[in-house]
């Protein structure tokens, strides 16, 4: 599902300016923001109606808009005419705006803060119907997908079952990508694998359990480029964050439905940065066997300059002829007629 992003972060930049002009370099703002992002990073615990503030709105909501964007990427495109959605802690509507722009008319947004609903009401480009209250609160039956951003880790167990339950046949949860919160998304991810009726589209679409789950102090995260206008981008720096990238964890999934095209098995997800060493490079990815190197050798050029320029999260089908390396590694042989396909449609094979 495409989202239509860098016209999400110009449709929330002109707002932010038209609401506090200057606010790119507003210090009181950036303050706030600036403590608001301490009390969600290191204690968990902000305010229901700070969602309602523009500092709010200019600090997460760009990282709401691209991290949404990224976890819709991996659901199956749909008629969006037919697409009745529900947006979970919606807050001021950032999350939201992410759907806007993916074509969805018909949205929902259920958020215990008055003034936060108020806000997004003012943010969103379009008429949606708008519910105050708890997570609990709302009959889901209709909705086609749910989604929640950042909500996580305000919950606590009991609810985050509830949260990650069948709201909707498809849903999308998206937030930070430290250890507590991934973890969680983990856990989720690895009950859905033991359903017949399940399919998870991404991050990790094979059905075995997750790795990363095996040692308690590990946990796995995905790591995207912002690409933030200039105001926006100007903001985030005067608030002492990285305006250039962010890390989140995510996790997509329909249950009792059946995408045309959809495979849940077979993919290898790509899970850091390659790392050139002597005579070869070698990409930690993820799939079906568990932590794994695809590796190249320098002298299969075309190779290695495709694998050297693959990012995170990407996800791969690999076919490998030769694995003469390491129990943990796949060595990836242009005599061997070995390839591989990235999600993006480009296959790289050897010349």
């Amino acid at each position: 599902m495409f989202v239509d992003v860098a016209s999400a972060l110009t449709h929330l930049d002109a707002f932010l300016e038209r609401a506090r002009p200057g606010y790119e370099a507003d210090r009181g703002l950036a303050d706030t923001a600036r403590a608001l992002s301490v009390a969600y990073t290191e204690t968990r615990a902000i305010a229901d109606d700070a969602a309602a503030d523009l500092a709010y709105l200019a600090h997460f909501g760009p990282r709401a808009v691209v991290a949404m964007a990224r976890a819709l990427a991996s659901v199956p495109a749909v008629d969006m005419a037919r697409a009745r959605v529900v947006d979970i802690g919606a807050g001021s509507g950032a999350s939201a705006l992410a759907w806007v722009f993916a074509g969805v008319t018909d949205l929902t947004l259920v958020e215990r803060s008055g003034p936060a609903l108020a806000l997004a009401g003012q943010l969103l480009p379009l008429k949606t119907r708008r519910h105050q209250g708890h997570i609990n609160s709302f009959a889901y039956k209709e909705m086609t997908h749910a989604s929640a951003a950042f909500v996580v880790g305000e919950l606590d167990r009991a609810d985050t079952e509830t949260a990650l339950g069948a709201l909707a046949p498809t849903v999308i949860v998206v937030d930070a990508g430290d250890r507590p919160r991934a973890r969680r998304l983990q856990e989720a991810r690895d009950r859905l694998v033991l359903r017949a009726d399940a399919v998870v589209h991404g991050p990790c679409a094979h059905r075995d359990p997750c790795p990363a789950l095996v040692r308690e102090r590990d946990w796995c995260h995905d790591r995207v480029d912002k690409t933030l206008p200039p105001r926006l981008a100007a903001f985030s720096r005067l608030v002492g964050r990285d305006d250039a990238a962010m890390s989140l964890a995510w996790l997509t999934w329909s249950i009792g439905v059946r995408h045309e095209g959809v495979t849940d098995v077979g993919d290898v997800v790509v899970i850091g940065e390659a790392r050139r060493e002597k005579g070869r490079t070698r990409l930690p990815v993820c799939g079906p066997s568990g932590l794994r190197f695809l590796q190249t050798l320098h002298r299969d050029k075309a190779l290695t300059k495709g694998v050297e320029g693959l990012v995170r999260g990407t996800r791969l089908r690999v076919t490998v002829r030769d694995e003469d390396g390491p129990a943990d590694t796949a060595v990836l042989r242009g005599a061997a007629g070995d390839a591989f396909v990235a999600d993006n449609a480009a296959a790289l094979s050897p010349s």
